[in-house]
């Protein structure tokens, strides 16, 4: 199978610390998933960020199917960055590293994802 890679970099208008807050409250997640996917956080929320979570949600990728998605917070480094890796979910591979880091008038947040699609595509 595959391996495949995305990344990306977005310039943030705001400190570090609200960047931080935003990007590390799960239940945010809903605001950054694109709306047709109906993504619906389960559990996993009730503490800030850490080592060890587990995040349970459920994303409709395909009209009339619903799937769950658990990942786990492998790593986090207070205002530097955090890796999610899927336990369950809709791919094969799923490995997603989150840096932030202070920049000129803002905060850059800069995404690495490393997936490989289900059935061995």
């Amino acid at each position: 199978m595959k391996l495949y890679q995305f990344s990306s970099q977005q310039k943030l208008p705001i400190s570090i610390d609200e960047a931080w807050k935003f990007l590390t409250d799960a239940n945010n997640l809903k605001l950054l998933t694109p709306p047709e996917l109906e993504m619906k956080v389960q559990y996993g929320t009730e503490r800030g960020m850490y080592p060890g979570q587990l995040i349970e949600y459920s994303v409709k990728p395909l009209p009339l199917y619903r799937t769950n998605w658990v990942t786990h917070i492998t790593q986090v480094k207070e205002r530097e960055y955090f890796v999610d890796e899927q336990m369950y979910g809709p791919y094969a591979t799923w490995h997603h590293k989150h840096f932030i880091s202070e920049i000129p008038g803002g905060t850059l947040m800069e995404d690495l994802i490393h997936y490989r699609l289900p059935l061995g595509s």
